[in-house]
């Protein structure tokens, strides 16, 4: 998973992306705030994920929402995503679905949710409603490679995008 988010994160581009990172287990924690992209910033956010340690629970709700209060305060310019990656069960995610929902919806940031390693049916099923809700994707990653694959193309489809208009004469 450290390898897929850093893999993800050298495709980001100095001076014109941001980024933030929030890790989570039974809590969650802001590892990166959401910030332009410097190369000072690139370097610490993978020193910051290389660092994490994994620990107990799964609580998907708590950084999700989180996320989506800050891509609702920021106001950043461009394309937005919200990346959700978990390799744990959560049985609480079926209480914050409408809310998450509600606030992608609101802040306008496509939610995107990956189950890594095994999957757990019940918050498969919870990660799946919250994508397809939330204008995302549900993809599930039974390998670090997949996984890894799944990052690095979700962010270059998404630097890739652009928008293009034409004033006939």
């Amino acid at each position: 998973a450290r390898a897929a988010a850093v893999a993800a994160i050298n495709k980001l581009v100095v001076g014109r992306d941001r980024i933030g990172v929030i890790a989570f287990d039974d809590r969650a924690s802001v590892v990166q705030p959401f910030e332009d992209l410097t190369e000072a910033v690139k370097k610490s956010c993978v020193s910051r994920i290389n660092e994490l340690v994994p620990k107990g629970g799964t609580n998907i709700a708590v950084p999700t929402i989180d996320a989506l209060e800050i891509f609702g305060t920021a106001v950043p310019v461009g394309n937005k995503l919200l990346l959700v990656m978990t390799d744990g069960q959560d049985n609480n995610l079926q209480s914050a679905v409408e809310r998450i929902d509600r606030m992608s919806d609101e802040a306008g940031v496509p939610v995107f949710t990956i189950a890594f390693g095994d999957e757990h049916p019940a918050t498969a099923e919870r990660l799946r409603e919250i994508a397809t809700k939330c204008d995302g994707e549900f993809i599930h990653a039974p390998t670090a490679e997949q996984l890894s694959q799944i990052f690095r193309s979700r962010v270059e489809e998404l630097t890739k995008e652009f928008l293009l208009t034409y004033d006939s004469p």
